[in-house]
This record gives C-alpha cells, structure tokens and sequence, in this order.
C-alpha cells in the first residue's frame, strides 16, 4: 500500500496505526513491514492498554477513599 501524498500520512502514528489494524500488510509506502515491527507495535500497545486500565482502577480506588473521608469528616 501506498499512502505518500495522502492527507492521512499527516496523523500522527499513521504507519503504526495501520500496521496494528491490518494483519495482512506487508508493505506500506515503499517500505517492508518486518515481523519484528509488528510485534514491537502489539506490544507497546498491549503495554499502553494496560497502563490505561491499570490507570483507571487507581482512579476508582482514590475516589471511592476521597468519599469515605469525605463522609467520616
């Protein structure tokens, strides 16, 4: 696939964000998409996701103690 020129190749992370939702491209702007980029993209987003869910569950925690400190005042 061949996007140069193309208003998406302004996004940031475009090539990363291709490479990651089409597990069938094996070429994109002139450029080999080699197993070890791919499999460095998967994991850096599996790690970006659990940081988020991980993220979010500190969150419900702190609010849920705020609350009962809030109570307990």
């Amino acid at each position: 696939m061949d996007l140069k020129g193309n208003p998406v190749c302004l996004k940031p992370k475009y090539r990363d964000r291709l490479i990651l939702v089409s597990k069938s491209l094996d070429c994109l702007d002139g450029k080999e998409i080699k197993n070890m980029e791919r499999q460095f993209l998967i994991n850096w987003k599996a790690s970006k996701d659990a940081k988020k869910i991980s993220k979010k569950k500190n969150s419900k925690k702190e609010d849920s103690s705020n609350s009962y400190i809030r109570i307990s005042l």
